[in-house]
């Protein structure tokens, strides 16, 4: 006879562990119901001074103006940032899969009855990949100490500044965005493991690892999109309560985010992957 698994002593005790170490009333972090605009805007105008300054200042200092070795920092840097990663799609993956099980797609993005923000345990994972917003921004610090006189990609500032805002607002606005957490965390697991395998020196294979994990990035922005038509479908068109305070803003911002992140990485995969490979095509034919 099989044993139901909430009757064993044990598990039943690891179930009310997790809940009591991950139970949060739906009520934001203090400091964003305190400083719902002046903390993110402060960040984000310290965060972009330090893009273009910084550097500056360490090319003059005949110490730093060649870069730091910062290898290893970088590799456990981003290591942590792996499992970091790993841990909240495992958090927040596993109760939202359950509820997109059982109440369909459409009630979890819309999460009309509020469902969604009363699941204490998602709670906690919302604030965990709030705070990792800002805890990634290290890795633009970490890039510029390690190389000084390369200017920061455009397109790494840009996404790490607007998808803060991004998701800081969103639990201003009181936006569950679940999906979009369980996705980009997946996406940034096996990114940060990538960069750890680079930093570590290990080589890894472009085509098997790099590649598909640019396509993984694109589908994200197809997916963020398709979600975010799904919600305005929902909230405008069917007139459906969809769980958030600033609809219009969110949805607006939604689109402008995703479509431009959209933009760039195909232009990214464009040079990376076409480009370059059709210019040593060439180089070939010539030798």
């Amino acid at each position: 006879m099989a044993t139901n698994a909430t009757t064993v002593p044990i598990v039943n005790s690891f179930v009310d562990r997790y809940k009591q170490i991950f139970s949060h009333k739906y009520e934001s972090m203090y400091i964003v119901q305190q400083y719902p605009n002046t903390f993110p805007l402060t960040f984000v105008a310290l965060y972009v001074s330090m893009v273009f300054l910084l550097p500056k200042v360490l090319v003059r200092i005949p110490a730093t103006k060649e870069g730091l070795n910062l290898g290893r920092l970088m590799s456990l840097w981003n290591l942590f940032l792996s499992i970091w990663s790993a841990a909240m799609v495992l958090g927040a993956g596993i109760p939202y899969g359950l509820h997109l099980l059982t109440h369909g797609y459409w009630d979890s993005v819309c999460d009309e009855q509020g469902l969604l923000t009363q699941e204490n345990t998602l709670q906690y994972w919302m604030y965990a990949f709030n705070i990792s917003k800002f805890a990634e921004l290290i890795d633009t610090l970490l890039l510029i100490l390690k190389h000084p006189k390369r200017p920061v990609p455009f397109l790494h500032w840009y996404h790490h500044m607007t998808v803060l805002l991004f998701v800081w607002y969103s639990d201003v606005w009181k936006f569950p965005g679940i999906i979009f957490i369980v996705v980009n965390a997946t996406i940034h697991m096996f990114m940060y493991f990538y960069y750890f395998l680079k930093e570590s020196g290990y080589k890894v294979s472009e085509r098997y690892y790099a590649l598909p994990l640019t396509v993984g990035q694109i589908s994200q922005m197809f997916l963020g999109m398709f979600v975010n038509g799904s919600w305005i479908y929902m909230y405008y068109v069917q007139g459906r309560k969809c769980a958030c305070q600033n609809p219009l803003a969110i949805s607006i911002s939604c689109a402008v985010m995703y479509g431009s992140y959209l933009y760039l990485f195909l232009s990214f995969f464009y040079g990376r992957y076409i480009v370059k490979k059709s210019d040593v095509r060439s180089v070939k034919k010539e030798q």
